[in-house]
């Protein structure tokens, strides 16, 4: 299916989208098209009869073509449609050219290639899958959520692309979750571009697919730029029982970043960690440096201070000992303990009875003889 954007629409689609979405044919005017739902690109007409040919190659549709200006917001995933078999390339799911404006609340996944393995390649690498998002030309694309090159089930092939930028004019990227690439291809790859200072790039962190680095272009000193002028996003899991704070939101690699971990009344820090591995505070604070091609999770555990009170398992024993007092010749008296007879008799009792057994034994004996 193809929904067409042209002039100055203004379009809501309360349902998925399976087809595409294209406004290459406006001519300035600032259309507005919302989906509530998911967009899905269509699959590429599979031709089994050509599938054994190493060069074939038929497309799936593109799910969004954005340009001239139009806003387009999905409240939902975009997919690219299936593609099918063994030649170069693949569709992209997202073309944003020419001032568009794109929003997705969820993710974009690129296309996914079928071909038929075992193939003679000539050494080319066929088989290849598409680019998740392509963007130029003064585009902004906001995602909330990743972005993930295509699929191939061809070991000869590659996956696509997470993110394609081509030309120096002013192109802005938010994502909140992951750039992926492609099995062998990069996350974000850079093309024909001199000049970075309009390239704005925020993510959550950028991988690249197997055996493939995060970043990529035609221009190794331009790739490394963008690695270095990327920036990264510093996640703060909310904590019970206390605070995290950061001076910044997000950060480009090799930056540091000041976080303030505050317990509630009651309360102590137990454990504070950044990417999974425990960082130590003084007074509260630390400072972080931001790593390459990645952003920083933070967290904390908050435990409650013992506070020393009494416990079942932990009964105060009672002091049953008198104060040392002196005597009359002013010498301190050593305080009386009682004694255990086994019995219920106390300490007086005791004395008077053994004094009694004492005085009896004269006159025992006195009778006796």
């Amino acid at each position: 299916g193809l929904i067409s954007v042209m002039l100055s629409s203004n379009i809501t689609i309360n349902g998925d989208v399976n087809g595409w979405i294209d406004s290459n044919y406006g001519d300035g005017g600032s259309p507005v098209v919302t989906v509530n739902g998911d967009v899905r690109g269509d699959d590429a007409n599979y031709d089994e009869a050509k599938m054994s040919d190493p060069t074939y190659v038929s497309l799936a549709s593109y799910a969004i073509i954005a340009s001239q200006n139009i806003k387009i917001t999905v409240n939902g995933n975009v997919y690219g449609g299936t593609d099918y078999g063994n030649g170069v390339g693949g569709s992209r799911t997202i073309a944003a050219v020419f001032g568009a404006n794109v929003t997705v609340t969820g993710d974009i996944f690129g296309s996914n290639r079928i071909g038929t393995p075992n193939l003679d390649m000539n050494g080319n690498n066929y088989g290849n899958s598409s680019v998740a998002l392509y963007v130029q030309n003064g585009a902004t694309v906001s995602v909330g959520g990743n972005i993930c090159g295509g699929t191939t089930n061809l070991d000869e092939g590659t996956g696509g692309r997470g993110v394609s930028i081509h030309n120096n004019d002013a192109v802005e990227l938010t994502v909140g979750g992951n750039i992926i690439g492609g099995k062998g291809n990069a996350g974000i790859h850079i093309e024909d571009v001199s000049n970075l200072d309009n390239i704005k790039i925020t993510a959550k962190s950028i991988i690249g697919g197997e055996g493939a680095d995060a970043f990529a272009g035609d221009d190794t000193s331009v790739v490394e730029n963008l690695q270095k002028a990327t920036n990264y996003a510093v996640n703060i899991t909310d904590a019970d029982n206390g605070t995290i704070t950061s001076d910044v939101e997000t950060a480009k690699a090799g930056e540091t970043v000041t976080f303030t971990v505050t317990p509630n009344e009651g309360y102590e820090i137990n454990s504070f960690t950044i990417n999974g591995k425990e960082v130590s505070l003084t007074d509260g604070v630390c400072t972080y440096t931001m790593p390459e091609t990645s952003g920083m999770e933070v967290s904390a555990v908050f435990t409650k201070i013992n506070s020393g009170e009494d416990t079942p398992n932990n009964p105060t024993v009672e002091d049953t000992t008198k104060p040392d007092s002196p005597t009359p010749d002013g010498k301190t008296e050593e305080p009386k303990k009682s004694v255990d007879t086994g019995d219920s008799m106390d300490y007086h009792s005791f004395i008077i009875l053994t004094m009694l057994s004492l005085g009896a034994l004269p006159i025992l004996k006195k009778r006796r003889g």
